[in-house]
């Protein structure tokens, strides 16, 4: 029976393709010339397939398809941790911290994801955006956490498993500001709560 192909098997192929095929008849110039158009693609090649490898090994399906699934979930690796990232618009109406409607479903699938494994630590980080002050926004950022981690507690993540950490406006992925004026569309960015899972749960 033929062996089937990985649809992402494709641009190798025709990467190796390239490589055995016969050089163009000419001088022993242009052949060298043949061999050095060659040598970036296979550089090309070699960091498809660590890309491929990565994508492949990094984390388990499960929570792959529970990711894709949620939509609300956003995915970010760092060397030893995966962190997964929820808009605190989802969580938390204006200036609160007391969870939505909307946030049940969205935090389920955190659990979810994080339950495949009893151990291992889970940090939980709340983040806002820059308006209001610094002090104003720790407070809210770790009330949002807690509240958070308790949703966790009740779904069965064991308390001793999440550490709880407010991190107000001092660590943003946006711009809160462009060019002198506001920009909400970096500040709603910047306001999420993060969890931070050891890569070793979320493994194959």
């Amino acid at each position: 029976m033929a062996q089937r192909l990985n649809p992402q098997s494709g641009p190798i192929l025709a990467v190796l393709a390239t490589l055995f095929m016969p050089l163009p008849a000419g001088s022993a110039e242009q052949d060298s010339d043949s061999i050095r158009d060659l040598v970036p693609t296979v550089l090309e090649l070699k960091a498809t397939i660590q890309d491929m490898r990565s994508d492949v090994h990094d984390i388990s399906e499960a929570a792959r398809e529970t990711i894709e699934r949620s939509g609300d979930i956003k995915l970010r690796e760092t060397k030893d941790n995966f962190v997964l990232s929820l808009a605190s618009d989802i969580l938390f109406a204006f200036d609160s911290f007391e969870l939505s409607a909307e946030a049940r479903d969205a935090l389920n699938d955190v659990a979810k994801i994080v339950s495949t494994s009893s151990a291992g630590q889970i940090t939980v980080l709340g983040h806002t955006d820059s308006k209001g002050t610094d002090s104003y926004n720790m407070e809210l950022s770790q009330r949002r956490a807690r509240s958070v981690a308790d949703f966790l507690t009740a779904q069965g993540i064991s308390k001793t498993r999440l550490v709880v950490e407010g991190r107000g406006e001092a660590e943003p992925i946006a711009d809160n500001t462009r060019n002198g004026r506001d920009f909400p569309e970096g500040r709603a960015q910047n306001r999420r709560v993060e969890f931070v899972v050891p890569k070793s749960l979320l493994r194959n």
